[in-house]
């Protein structure tokens, strides 16, 4: 389509439908229903309630506020990429359109989307909500530096440059839209195509959804992982010097640097290590959806903010918690407001605890440094609004305002515009936000290109986010304190930084960087420890196996970036230096033949028991939170009755299934053994079955499950097409099952035959094979027990595939772990 505006984003089903509103003759009657209903909107997402896994959420962390949901699949989506060049306009589902399925639009794309805006009127729609439809989605930071004509490095990178391919404008043009009154508890759905199927079933799934979970999801996943790469410190501290030099030289007052920290998904990494096609929350959209939620979910939890968003579109996903309005724009009044800010806070005195208080913060924020910071960005704002205003003014500078985790500075500019000056009018002239750039605008942009390095980008950070209603409205926030994931990537991306002044302390500034980080990045800091579980041996007075623990201990603190208290941190070495100061470590090994790692892990746990108790077989439990602090650490006595418990091979009654139970060596114990009668997604749940931690939630919600007791077991299962790695990291399909597993978005399913056995609540297993005549231990969805690589090193068991059915038969097993060796599992099959 070329040179002239004739897209119709707006298809109706059901053109004689109406429920709400006046008719027009020069415009749509929008359709539209309100009701009460107590419900969280982001769980719809959660839980998968919503047409399509394309959509774009806006929602206050406070309480005084709106949500809006933009999902629907006659949505419109647009898009316009400086890399590409060129706009297309594209239906989410492409039957609801004659036209192409893809517009290609040349020219600006500010004009196709003022000339999108315009082409069709609504009338009719409820007067008091802020949005019934009409674009929302983001505009990126290298979008404003073309404003200003500058080249961004994005717009001349190759192919072969690691910059992802990411669209500068990504927009849905919202058809059908929920809209929630936060403070009211009052849903309106709201329909451009006046669509009363979508509005009678959309109300229906509101009601179910709300009577079922009332209105609060419970969460069903694993804590969400990563590990967190910030920039290089001393390189940040290099670049504000240089900053500072060119403000000295007159090059600008003040410069907004920022940096990147990646955030790797933990999950996805353990799919990856084969080397193999990544496999992770991107192999299903659904799945992926769903944790996001979690992560969007913990987001508003633990860093709640006036603008969160929460966004799914064209391969960008985004979720943020700024607290920054960029452009609020009233249509109907003419008038813009803007609210940088500029100067922040911690609610925290650096030790952690101690409070700081509204008169301290409002003292604090008012120092010069930070005042000129902000009358800077101040003066700024207000050019940039007097190109398209009539008058401007500053009713309200210099405030403090407080929110969740910090304080910050905040001034209030107003602009009254003449009629024909539309939101994208005003979005064109105030692009970049003048807060993330420095003043002046341009010659600081061209600056932070320089200092931030050739290959950097901003991307979405320091962009915006929010809608532009069909009345006119609209409402936008500055895109800070948000983590991204872009098109081809698996990592996650934090940008955060500073205003940068003559006044300006390196290291506080870098200090401030990493504050701003902090806040997002606990999405992905679980609450949990890693975990390990040892036997004191009270004959040799020491840790069974200490160097295999010492060592899967270490891997698994290492694997979640988490300090490791074996080592000094300051020296880089493990401690202590000596050798079990001076005693022997073990009566098996000499002393000096001993891993300083496992020395350490030694000393760290013979320091802990009273005398008494170690005079006895103790089950140690020892959990270490990410400081690398050991907050568990658990002596409990017990009675072994296979003092053997290391022996292999194992005795031979293991090698004869026939042998009668009730005539095996007295001392090998035996307890109850039933089957888990559902099954788990083991991928859902990495990297939380290989490797030991503090969440057991699986563990236990499986034995409730199956109604075990104290030392009984139970034996859990994974879905029999669920693609998991072994516990050498190569990546399984788990067989055939019709994709039941491997397609659903639920971490619990009904258990089926095929399902394949993966370990126990407490123990690893083994099962008879009679075709092989060997004893057979899951190859994959298992903890790597330390007394299972032993019996593997030794031939005693092998490993392979062992199914659900493959009991039915068998009602005998075998159990191992570190603290009680072998023992015999006797199998309860329950009825059905």
């Amino acid at each position: 389509m070329n040179g002239h505006c004739s897209p119709n984003p707006c298809h109706p089903r059901h053109p004689k439908a109406q429920i709400n509103g006046d008719s027009s003759a020069d415009a749509t009657v929008v359709a539209w229903e309100s009701f009460p209903l107590d419900i969280r909107i982001s769980d719809l997402i959660a839980e998968h309630k919503i047409d399509t896994d394309q959509f774009v959420l806006l929602d206050s962390g406070t309480k005084d506020d709106w949500a809006i949901l933009s999902s629907s699949s006659t949505a419109w989506s647009f898009r316009y990429s400086l890399r590409r060049g060129g706009s297309t306009f594209t239906p989410l589902d492409n039957a609801l359109t004659e036209h192409d399925n893809k517009l290609q639009l040349r020219g600006d794309p500010w004009n196709w989307l003022r000339c999108i805006s315009s082409s069709r009127n609504f009338t009719g729609g409820p007067s008091d909500t802020p949005f019934w439809g009409g674009f929302v989605g983001y505009f990126s930071y290298e979008l404003g530096l073309n404003q200003i004509s500058i080249t961004p490095y994005t717009q001349t990178a190759g192919r072969t440059d690691k910059v992802p391919d990411y669209d500068d404008i990504s927009l849905l043009y919202s058809t059908e839209t929920i809209v929630y009154h936060i403070p009211t508890k009052t849903v309106y759905l709201i329909s451009l195509n006046r669509d009363t199927w979508w509005i009678k079933r959309t109300r229906a799934l509101l009601r179910s959804h709300a009577a079922t979970a009332n209105g609060s999801m419970k969460p069903q996943h694993a804590p969400i992982v990563g590990r967190t790469v910030h920039p290089d410190r001393g390189q940040y501290l290099k670049k504000i010097e240089k900053a500072q030099e060119r403000i000295r030289a007159g090059d600008s007052y003040e410069l907004c640097l920022t940096a990147t920290t990646t955030v790797q998904d933990l999950a996805a990494q353990r799919f990856k290590s084969a080397g193999k096609e990544s496999h992770n929350e991107n192999s299903t959209s659904t799945r992926r959806t769903r944790k996001n939620a979690h992560r969007f979910n913990d987001l508003r939890s633990k860093n709640p903010a006036a603008f969160m968003s929460f966004l799914q579109l064209n391969g960008m996903t985004l979720l943020s918690a700024s607290p920054e309005e960029f452009l609020n724009f009233d249509a109907s009044t003419r008038t813009a407001r803007m609210r940088p800010i500029k100067g922040t806070l911690s609610k925290l005195r650096p030790d952690g605890k101690t409070p700081v208080s509204f008169s301290e913060a409002e003292t604090e924020l008012h120092d010069p440094k930070t005042v000129a910071e902000n009358l800077m960005i101040l003066d700024l704002i207000r050019n940039d609004l007097s190109k398209v205003s009539i008058d401007v003014t500053c009713p309200k500078p210099l405030w403090v305002e407080e929110i969740s985790t910090m304080y910050q500075l905040v001034s209030t500019i107003e602009a009254r515009v003449e009629p024909k000056v539309t939101a994208w009018d005003l979005l064109k002239a105030t692009l970049p936000p003048g807060s993330m750039t420095g003043a002046p605008k341009r010659r600081s942009c061209e600056i932070l290109q320089e200092l931030e390095g050739e290959g950097s980008f901003r991307g979405v950070y320091s962009g915006i986010v929010g809608y532009i209603d069909v009345r006119g409205h609209s409402r936008t926030s500055v895109n800070i304190r948000n983590i991204a994931r872009y098109p081809g990537e698996d990592a996650w991306r934090v940008g955060a930084g500073g205003a940068i002044t003559c006044l300006s302390d390196p290291v506080a500034e870098w200090e401030e960087r990493q504050l701003k980080t902090r806040g997002v990045c606990r999405v992905f800091e679980g609450d949990f420890g890693v975990l390990e579980t040892m036997r004191w041996d009270p004959e040799d007075q020491q840790v069974v196996h200490v160097e295999e623990h010492a060592r899967r201990l270490s891997k698994s603190l290492r694997f979640f970036g988490f300090s490791n208290p074996l080592y000094n941190e300051s020296s880089g070495n493990l401690v202590p230096p000596s050798k079990c100061n001076g005693s022997s470590h073990s009566r098996k090994r000499p002393a000096e033949q001993v891993p300083d790692e496992a020395v350490a892990l030694w000393n760290l746990v013979r320091s802990r028991p009273s005398p008494s108790l170690k005079s006895q077989n103790l089950r140690i439990s020892l959990a270490i939170d990410r400081s690398g602090t050991v907050t568990r650490f658990d002596a409990i006595p017990i009675t072994i009755t296979n003092l053997n418990t290391t022996t292999i091979p194992i005795d031979t009654t293991m090698q004869d299934p026939n042998n009668d139970i009730n005539n095996k060596p007295a001392e090998i114990e035996t307890v109850k053994v039933r089957l888990d009668p559902c099954s788990i997604h083991v991928a859902a749940l990495e990297p939380f079955i290989s490797h030991k931690t503090t969440h057991r939630d699986h563990y236990s919600a499986a034995r409730e499950r199956a109604g075990v007791q104290g030392r009984e077991e139970v034996l859990m299962f994974s879905c029999c097409s669920d693609r998991i790695p072994d516990v050498n990291g190569e990546r399984c399909d788990g067989g055939s099952g019709g994709g039941r597993g491997g397609t659903s978005d639920h971490t619990v399913q009904i258990g089926a035959p095929d399902d394949l056995l993966t370990e126990g609540s407490y123990t690893n297993v083994a099962i008879f094979d009679q075709d092989r005549s060997v004893w057979v231990t899951p190859a994959r969805g298992c903890l790597q027990g330390i007394e299972r690589e032993k019996l593997l090193q030794s031939g005693t068991i092998v490993q392979g595939d062992v199914r659900r059915k493959h009991l039915q038969n068998n009602p005998r097993v075998w159990l191992f772990n570190s603290v009680r060796g072998v023992f015999e599992g006797k199998l309860e099959l329950l009825d059905g």
